[in-house]
């Protein structure tokens, strides 16, 4: 999977930013999701695999967010890990033919 540097979430730019710790609030946090800056920031020193994983787990806050959906914690981290797992165990059919 490619982490782009940015991404679009509802006709809304994001910029994806790499960094020593992406909560000012909490520096437990892996990933954090900044609307209003419209920042996705991630955890630097994190394995390409969970970093993949943090990085769909903020998209889908995202797109909660632009839908009107409840931010529910848990079912966040329950979608992002089937949507990471099918992603890498799909791959072929996000390539172009």
């Amino acid at each position: 999977m490619n982490i782009s540097s940015k991404v679009k979430i509802g006709g809304v730019n994001y910029k994806v930013i790499e960094c020593n710790n992406p909560s000012e609030e909490d520096p437990n946090v892996d990933g954090q999701i900044l609307y209003s800056k419209q920042e996705i920031r991630l955890k630097n020193d994190m394995s390409r695999e969970y970093k993949e994983n943090i990085f769909l787990h903020e998209i889908i806050h995202g797109i909660f967010e632009h839908i009107g959906f409840e931010q529910d914690e848990a079912i966040v981290i329950r979608l992002s890990n089937a949507l990471h797992g099918f992603i890498k165990d799909n791959p072929e059919i996000f390539k172009d033919e």
